[in-house]
């Protein structure tokens, strides 16, 4: 948590190797994330609020497909884990949808979604529920809760909403 502009998206970004850092060192999952990228992309996932994997004009299933060859899982394999991912996510009537045509929060669904198909690790989340409503809110989070549980997926989460904290968080880093 921490101001607008403290550092928290960017953060994100060299932990995911997005970014290079001008000094110091990380590591996720036994990477250097910046040297490493191509192969921690295997055991990470993230969701920015503003910049989704949901390719607008295609259906939701389609990016999904995409998203499966993407990350090499094999074609039955993958046909389980869709049916997975939309069970645990409780989308089947969006499937078929254009992403462009979803609201805000069927589309943060989508991509949380999305980010699990190949299982990762460590699920970084930027602002997962910046501009929801609160009943949106609540089931994004109580989504996120249930990954972790029944997953064990390491939830790395920037926020705003001091309901995210509370409701999700054991530890918080506050960036100023």
């Amino acid at each position: 948590i921490g101001p607008n502009g403290a550092g928290k998206s960017t953060t994100i970004k060299m932990l995911t190797g997005i970014l290079f850092p001008s000094d110091g060192n990380a590591e996720v999952c036994s990477y250097v994330p910046w040297k490493n990228r191509t192969k921690m992309a295997y055991e990470i996932a993230t969701v920015f609020g503003q910049k989704g994997s949901l390719i607008p004009h295609l259906p939701i299933i389609d990016s999904y497909k995409l998203a499966g060859a993407i990350y090499d899982i094999d074609k039955n394999e993958l046909e389980n884990r869709i049916n997975e991912v939309v069970e645990f996510f409780e989308i089947s009537h969006l499937l078929n949808r254009k992403a462009n045509s979803l609201s805000l929060g069927q589309r943060m669904i989508c991509e949380v979604a999305i980010a699990t198909l190949h299982r990762p690790k460590v699920l970084f989340l930027d602002e997962p529920t910046i501009g929801l409503d609160p009943v949106v809110k609540e089931n994004i989070r109580t989504l996120i809760k249930r990954m972790n549980k029944e997953y064990k997926t390491t939830i790395f989460l920037t926020s705003h909403d001091v309901g995210d904290i509370e409701k999700l968080c054991k530890r918080v880093i506050i960036i100023n």
